[in-house]
């Protein structure tokens, strides 16, 4: 983790950075580690958990691969919930 709130990517072999990511939030990272298919960042005051990308696509199409109108999956990928009355969102009830 870097001062300015990112964290680089660096190839070991090298010693280069190959890429930056930069926190949405703008708070500096803690202490990092991987665990599972999550990177872990702890803080003096925090504790957070991050999926790691490629981990988390393979997991969401396996999920959808078996049950394709998975709500947690699809949500995942940002579709909203499908509407409490089970019809779709353009015939709410009391809409024509």
């Amino acid at each position: 983790p870097l001062s300015s709130a990112e964290v680089a990517k660096i190839d070991l072999a090298t010693g280069r950075i190959e890429s930056l990511a930069r926190s949405r939030s703008g708070s500096i990272p803690g202490n990092l580690i991987c665990y599972r298919d999550s990177i872990v960042s702890q803080g003096a005051d925090f504790l957070e958990a991050y999926y790691q990308l490629d981990a988390l696509k393979e997991r969401i199409a396996k999920t959808l691969a078996a049950k394709p109108d998975d709500p947690g999956a699809l949500a995942a990928l940002g579709y909203p919930p499908p509407p409490p009355w089970g019809g779709d969102r353009a015939t709410a009830p009391g809409t024509s």
